[in-house]
């Protein structure tokens, strides 16, 4: 395991750390075009953007990709602001689109 006492060990794994944050950022703007591309094709057909079932396979997708160290409930706590944020974008969208109209 890497040296954490030292502040040399610190900044190193701080900087791990950090290039994982900007990783992260990039997924998660990506997740977002894709939940926006949904939520247009939901709009258009009239659909709910609350979506239980599919909430659900997302929360079983995720618990089945994960070995750990996360446990569930840190990992679903993440996802649900995940998940949450897309429903806002989706509404968001929605109601950029329902003002378009007027």
């Amino acid at each position: 395991m890497a040296e954490t006492n030292s502040n040399g060990g610190v900044e190193d794994i701080r900087h791990k750390i950090d290039g994982v944050d900007r990783e992260l950022v990039q997924l998660l703007n990506e997740r977002a075009k894709l939940v926006l591309a949904i939520g247009a094709i939901k709009i258009a057909e009239g659909r709910s953007i609350f979506d239980l079932p599919r909430e659900g396979e997302v929360f079983a997708n995720v618990n089945d990709a994960n070995h750990g160290p996360m446990d569930e409930n840190n990992l679903g706590r993440i996802f649900l602001a995940i998940l949450n944020a897309g429903r806002a974008m989706q509404q968001e969208l929605k109601e950029h689109q329902k003002d378009s109209e007027v």
